[in-house]
Formats: C-alpha cells, sequence, structure tokens
C-alpha cells in the first residue's frame, strides 16, 4: 500500500511538471526526465495490478480505451482521488472522456463534488470547461448548484460560460440558494432573468425551493417577478403554492 501511494504521489507530481512544461512554466524542483517515465511507469503498474478489473472506464468517441490505456474510471472520481485520475490523465486520458451514459468526466466531477479531481482537470492547458452532458448541463452548473465558490470562480477563469441557452448556472444557484454562488455569477454578467426551456427564471427557481434571503436578493439586483412560465405561473404563484403568502403578496407589489 505504502508503494503504491509512493508511485501515485511521484505520478502526481510527474503531472504537475508536465503541466508547468505546457504552460510555459519553470518547472523547477518537478521530476523531470527520465524520473517522469520512472514514476509514471510504477504508477502504471500499481494501477495495472490494483484497478485492471475496475469496471466504469471512461470512453471516447463511443469507444473503449483498453487497460493499456485507461481512461478515467468514474470509481477515482467518486473516490476524489486526484492521484488516480492523474496517472489516467498521463496514459492519455482527457477531461473530456465520457462514460457509457454520456457523461463527460470534468461534469461528472463537478457532479460528484470531487473537486481535488476537479482542480486537476482544471490545471490542464485547453482543458475544455464548457463540456456538456446528455442534460446540457456544465462543470460550472454543478459547481452553482452546490455553491463551491472557489471551482465556479476556477472555471470561470478558464473561460465557462455564464450566460448560455436553456438552464444556465445562475438557475442552479438559485436552485440550491447559495447567494454568494448568485452575486459571483451576476458580477460576471448573468442574466438575471435567463428562460430555462419552459420560460422559467431563476428567481422562480429560488422561491419554488424556499429560498427568500436569494428571493429578495435577486429582486434588489433587478429581477423581474411578473414574468410567468409556460405554466402560465410567476415567482408569486410560486410562493402562494408553497404556503408563502406574505411573499407571494410582497411579489405581486414588485
Amino acid at each position: 500500500l505504502f508503494a503504491g501511494e509512493h508511485h501515485r504521489i511521484g505520478a502526481a507530481k510527474a503531472i504537475d511538471g508536465v503541466v508547468a512544461a505546457q504552460a510555459g512554466e519553470d518547472v523547477g524542483a518537478g521530476i523531470a526526465g527520465d524520473d517522469v517515465g520512472k514514476a509514471v511507469s510504477g504508477a502504471v503498474d500499481v494501477l495495472d495490478a490494483d484497478q485492471a478489473q475496475a469496471d466504469g472506464a471512461f470512453i471516447e468517441g463511443g469507444v473503449g480505451i483498453g487497460i493499456d490505456l485507461v481512461a478515467v474510471d468514474q470509481h477515482a472520481i467518486a473516490r476524489d482521488d486526484e492521484y488516480d485520475v492523474r496517472v489516467y490523465l498521463l496514459r492519455g486520458a482527457t477531461s473530456s472522456m465520457r462514460d457509457a451514459a454520456g457523461v463527460p468526466a470534468l461534469v461528472h466531477a463537478a457532479s460528484e463534488r470531487a473537486f481535488r479531481v476537479l482542480r486537476s482537470f482544471l490545471a490542464i492547458p485547453g482543458v475544455d470547461v464548457d463540456v456538456t452532458n446528455a442534460a446540457d448541463e456544465t462543470a460550472l452548473m454543478f459547481a452553482a448548484l452546490h455553491g463551491h465558490m472557489e471551482i465556479a470562480t476556477l472555471l470561470i477563469e478558464k473561460g465557462a460560460q455564464v450566460n448560455r441557452p436553456r438552464w444556465t448556472p445562475l438557475h442552479y444557484a438559485a436552485t440550491g440558494g447559495h447567494r454568494a454562488l448568485a452575486r459571483l455569477l451576476l458580477e460576471e454578467h448573468a442574466y438575471i432573468d435567463a428562460e430555462s426551456p419552459n420560460r422559467t427564471t431563476p428567481l422562480m427557481m429560488s422561491v419554488r425551493h424556499g429560498h427568500q434571503a436569494l428571493t429578495r436578493e435577486l429582486l434588489e439586483a433587478g429581477a423581474d417577478p411578473t414574468v410567468r412560465n409556460d405554466a402560465g405561473l410567476s415567482a408569486a404563484d410560486y410562493a402562494a403554492k408553497l404556503g408563502d403568502r406574505p411573499l407571494a403578496d410582497w411579489l405581486r407589489l414588485k
């Protein structure tokens, strides 16, 4: 076990060196040359012995990568095991590879709150931060849903879309009631009255999930309480359905 951890840590240092070199940074004391190969080789040996039978490997273009080039393992993501994931990345896996259900590794990590793994993905130059799952959800949307400011900030710095068609990160922040995350998105020019496919707005989602403080902040920031979705319901109607008559009356006065 100790040897396995030693190889995993060595591989993690190796990929840090590779990433730094690709980004044009000074690798400094990072593992270089033959040492990189030794670290990766050792980690690969450990993984082949320990996880050759692991299921749930990710695939690219619908074709299995194969055990000789193990793609990002969804169980490693579920464990938030950055060392194993970094070894898979060294072996040719990417954060955009999809599992059998079509979920990209980056989005899977965000949905599972595997934030250490997610940081490893985001350290890769050129990572596709806007890759989506079958439901058209991005990593930023899940970071917003979970209220994780650091990851959301990193994604935005990497160019993640704050405004997008259909459901948006602001809808997801409103669903989770995360006020600081909603403020961050609004500071990044998120459209406050963005409409989902059935014309539901972030304000409606905040009201539906009982987040009064965020509801008031959205209104103060300029959200329109008079908008109705395809079901004919406004934010006030959702408050009434929850039995919150004072909030419903207050929304109708806005």
